[in-house]
């Protein structure tokens, strides 16, 4: 019989998937009349469908198992959506004005989905998986990302808000020039590399006990 933890774990997983969802549906337009799935080109939005499609699957195999799902997955989820919250709150946060349905899609995206993911791992998740060699694996994602952005504006497409070439005002390579945004890149990919590495150090410290 799995224990009340479990199911817990389960219902959290289960409530996490649901506010990511909503939180892309909204943005892609839920309740405008027309649907939009341009802005699934953000990184935010990428993570957070990431987030809407492993935590059902998580959900089911933790009511079946009692174990976690995929651990090694989860831990590039974490680093992703972990990023997606960190840069919007230190580098984009009051650059744009939202209400409405846009607004609660920004919570939902920046800040409640990363939230609740870390508490869901630090809470429920089985530790003792991640390593130093796991940190620079995920830094795949995120230079991944800047190379699809990269290749696509120079392919002649507009990734960014109100029909701007790019999604993010510290990739746009036009303005800002491709040393500043080359140079950018590479600090954001040093503190996400020191940012797995504490996601690491606290798996360890937390699978002693």
């Amino acid at each position: 019989m799995l224990s009340y933890k479990n199911k817990t774990a389960a219902v959290w997983k289960g409530m996490v998937a649901v506010a990511a969802f909503f939180a892309v549906a909204l943005q892609c337009g839920l309740l405008r009349g027309k649907w939009d799935f341009s802005c699934l080109t953000y990184f935010t939005l990428m993570s957070n469908v990431a987030c809407m499609l492993y935590f059902p699957a998580a959900a089911v195999w933790q009511l079946r198992t009692g174990h976690s799902w995929k651990p090694m997955v989860k831990g590039a989820i974490l680093m992703c959506i972990s990023v997606t919250g960190l840069v919007y709150h230190f580098m984009l946060h009051g650059r744009f004005e939202m209400q409405g349905t846009i607004l609660v899609s920004n919570m939902l995206l920046h800040y409640v989905v990363p939230v609740c993911t870390v508490i869901d791992w630090l809470v429920f998740d089985e530790k003792g998986y991640f390593s130093v060699k796991t940190a620079l694996l995920w830094l795949l994602a995120p230079l991944g990302y800047f190379v699809f952005v990269m290749i696509a504006v120079a392919m002649g497409a507009h990734l960014g808000p109100y029909g701007e070439k790019y999604p993010y005002f510290f990739l746009d390579v036009e303005a800002l020039g491709f040393r500043t945004v080359f140079l950018t890149g590479l600090v954001m990919e040093l503190c996400f590399f020191l940012l797995g590495l504490f996601w690491v150090w606290l798996d360890r410290r937390l699978s002693r006990k």
